[in-house]
Order: structure tokens, then C-alpha cells, then sequence
């Protein structure tokens, strides 16, 4: 039900009435409460969209192999994610660097591809075994100790095998040598004492 007041204007010859309406209850425009709260959901939903690029991957980042024998770095290779041998002990054990099954220096070599999230904490692709070349199906996992569970297989991951890698927390250099993290300096170079001999 719409509701009409006539009132008197005066237009400077005349005056007349003219009309104005009110508009029904269900068009007015909602309180200023109403509108906060709208503002504040928008404000949640953009939020969340922000966010929901955010951080990375769990399975990002560097890679000790289970022996300990190498590092990779598993990094996004456009929507999935690829993982590449960036340091190996024997490099820093000075020795030479080994080749892969095409002759080629194993630093630098693709080993991990074509890896997707298939749930949550969970990513499936490919994995290159470096000393023979094969490719196997591979299941990626990280545990609540934040430990990387890869499960190489053929057909089904039943009949496969699991490395437990560690995150890496030393640095490496542009020939795949390991360089381990920072000591921290004996208390006698900290206080810039001479040690006690």
C-alpha cells in the first residue's frame, strides 16, 4: 500500500499541490545496521578469496632424501608442481657429480612432474628414478610432524615403496653442493673471547 500526501509548493505564480509518495515498506532502504553487516561479509568474502592464494603448498620448498644424499627442491611448474635435484653430498664432498642415464649432470635434473592435489595434504604425479631412469606413479604426503611421505609405484601404490624426506634448512650453491645450516659460534667467539686452550 503505497501512502499519498498531497502538500502546497509554491513555484512563484501558483501555488498548487503537488504529490509526493512514500515508498512501500518492503522497498525502503534497509537501517544502517543492515548495511554494516552486508559490508562486513563483503569485506569476509574478499578476505577469504586473498587468502585462498596465500600460502604456499605443504610439499614446497627444499628436500632431504631420506639417506641424506641429495636435496630437492619441489617448487610450482605453472598449475602443478615439479621438484628438481638442487644439492647432493657427493658435491660437497668435492667428488665428481654423477650423470644421469643420458650422460647428463644429475644437478639441475627434473626427478618430480606433473604433481596435483588430490586432497587434502595429498598430491599425486610422476617420479624419475636418476640412476636407471624408470618413471613411476608417486603419492605425496605430509605428516603431522611436517615430514614429506613419498610413495613411488607401479599400478597401484601397494606395490610400491615410501622415503621419508626431512625439510632442508641449510643452503646450496649453483653446483648442487650441500652447504649445512649456520652453528650457532661457541660462547667464547659470541662474547669475543679467545678460547681457553
Amino acid at each position: 500500500m503505497v501512502d499519498r500526501h498531497f502538500t502546497g509548493a509554491y513555484d512563484g505564480h501558483n501555488a498548487r499541490p503537488t504529490e509526493t509518495l512514500e515508498m512501500p515498506k518492503a522497498q525502503r532502504p534497509p537501517p544502517l545496521a543492515c548495511r554494516w553487516v552486508a559490508l562486513l561479509a563483503m569485506a569476509t568474502f574478499i578476505s577469504a578469496i586473498a587468502l585462498a592464494a596465500g600460502p604456499p603448498a605443504a610439499i614446497e620448498g627444499p628436500w632431504l632424501t631420506q639417506d641424506g644424499g641429495g636435496v630437492i627442491d619441489i617448487e610450482p611448474c605453472g598449475a602443478l608442481y615439479c621438484g628438481r635435484i638442487v644439492g647432493m653430498a657427493v658435491a660437497s664432498s668435492g667428488g665428481p657429480l654423477p650423470k644421469d642415464v643420458n650422460g647428463n649432470s644429475r644437478c639441475g635434473l627434473e626427478i618430480i612432474r606433473s604433481v596435483g592435489e588430490t586432497g587434502p595434504a595429498e598430491w599425486t604425479g610422476k617420479i624419475t628414478n636418476p640412476e636407471d631412469g624408470q618413471t613411476y606413479s608417486t603419492r605425496l604426503t605430509v605428516d603431522d610432524r611436517g615430514r614429506l611421505r613419498l610413495r613411488g609405484y607401479v599400478l597401484v601404490p601397494l606395490l610400491g615403496q615410501t622415503q621419508t624426506w626431512t625439510r632442508y634448512g641449510g643452503g646450496v650453491t649453483a653446483g648442487c653442493r650441500m652447504v649445512p645450516a649456520d652453528r650457532p659460534k661457541p660462547l667464547s667467539e659470541r662474547l669475543g673471547k679467545a678460547p681457553v686452550a
